[in-house]
């Protein structure tokens, strides 16, 4: 049957499996709460945001949140510090890992502008943070380069097939997606 009828919406059958799909990933995600070392973590915060009497910091509250959880979600309109923070964030990641050279982290956008733009944007962040022994911007280039969804994932030409999909995983420990909404249903569900 083509057609589904979802409590007074109707899908066509792909998609309401696909949105079913992201919406189990999600909350799977959202579940896990990974081993956090609450006084190192507390030590970079302070070292990556100056204190600000003016009233909560919410780009260093959204750094700690990210790091208790295993998918953040950080939005916010043109000019409200979004790449600032996922700098912070990357930064937090290195910083507090046990083998900073080990971690793995893709960036990814999904189109080639976007994943340009996210690159050199988090390049220029990390390049203005002073964090005595921890080479940021070494680490950050050991990412690579921000690649499209399309590419990372291992689009296929004359197929919808993906190389890596939720079967098949991507190997690595963090991925940062820029511009998420305009990510297509079917790509969020691979």
């Amino acid at each position: 049957q083509p057609l589904v009828l979802d409590g007074g919406r109707l899908y066509l059958r792909r998609y309401w499996q696909y949105e079913c799909r992201v919406a189990a990933s999600i909350a799977t995600r959202a579940a896990a709460n990974p081993e956090v070392d609450a006084e190192q973590t507390g030590k970079w915060l302070g070292e990556f945001f100056q204190p600000d009497c003016t009233g909560p910091d919410w780009q260093k509250i959204a750094c700690a949140v990210a790091l208790r959880g295993r998918l953040a979600i950080i939005t916010g309109g043109p000019g409200t510090g979004k790449t600032y923070t996922v700098a912070r964030l990357l930064a937090l990641l290195f910083a507090t890992s046990s083998d900073p050279g080990q971690l793995r982290i893709a960036l990814a956008a999904p189109t080639g502008k976007a994943a340009a733009r996210l690159k050199q944007s988090i390049d220029s962040t990390i390049a203005d943070l002073d964090c005595p022994g921890l080479p940021l911007a070494d680490l950050v280039a050991g990412t690579g380069a921000a690649r499209t969804l399309h590419s990372l994932l291992g689009a296929r030409p004359d197929t919808r097939r993906l190389r890596y999909d939720a079967a098949n995983p991507l190997d690595i420990d963090v991925l940062i997606v820029d511009e998420a909404s305009m990510i297509h249903l079917e790509m969020m569900a691979a």
